[in-house]
């Protein structure tokens, strides 16, 4: 289940070689979003398998913060990266557990030097709904599979991410009422050790 909830922080990470690279056209405008992007706020729901699994809120605060609150469906959790420290807090247990922030996806999106040109595309363009949609695959020892980042063309705001992994469930995260750039207080990505 963890690994499952991990997948919203795959962003974009580390990648293989191996893979082709294609030229994608019109792709700078949303690289250059997700560089300036400082802060965000959203609302997200996540279906596995395309049906309904869980809801919550989704925090980001660059360069070392992420909070998601899964807090409606299968899951009733925290997780989050404050600092060098991943943590994840299972609230109907009251269980804890952390592990290095670089052992885990999460640090892409943390880091403003990475590029979507640097990853490895092997499909990129527009698609219905007015948004724009970037696939790219990755195999490294944390994970591996074909992931898209599906952003709206008017706003250039990330309103969909599909994870798709050998032997595993396809999951897709829809982000909503999203907010890019405000003030978010360092206080709202603690996470509590309830056994304290």
């Amino acid at each position: 289940m963890k690994i499952l909830i991990f997948t919203i922080l795959i962003f974009l990470y580390n990648y293989d070689k191996s893979f082709a690279i294609i030229q994608c056209n019109e792709i700078e405008p949303y690289d250059a979003s997700l560089s300036s992007m400082r802060t965000m706020r959203a609302d997200f729901v996540q279906n596995i398998n395309g049906q309904y699994h869980s809801s919550g809120v989704f925090l980001l605060k660059k360069p070392t913060k992420i909070l998601i609150d899964y807090n409606k469906g299968e899951v009733n959790a925290f997780v989050g990266v404050n600092g060098n420290l991943a943590t994840y807090l299972d609230k109907d247990l009251e269980q804890i557990s952390h592990i290095p922030k670089d052992k885990t996806p999460a640090h892409f999106i943390l880091n403003g030097d990475k590029k979507l040109l640097s990853m490895n595309i092997i499909k990129c363009g527009k698609i219905e709904n007015n948004e724009y949609a970037v696939t790219f695959v990755q195999d490294t020892n944390l994970i591996s599979g074909k992931f898209t980042l599906i952003f709206n063309q008017e706003t250039l705001d990330i309103t969909r991410i599909l994870v798709s992994q050998k032997g595993s469930d396809d999951v897709e995260i829809k982000f909503f009422n999203t907010k890019i750039n405000t003030e978010i207080p360092d206080k709202n990505f603690i996470i509590k050790d309830p056994r304290l």
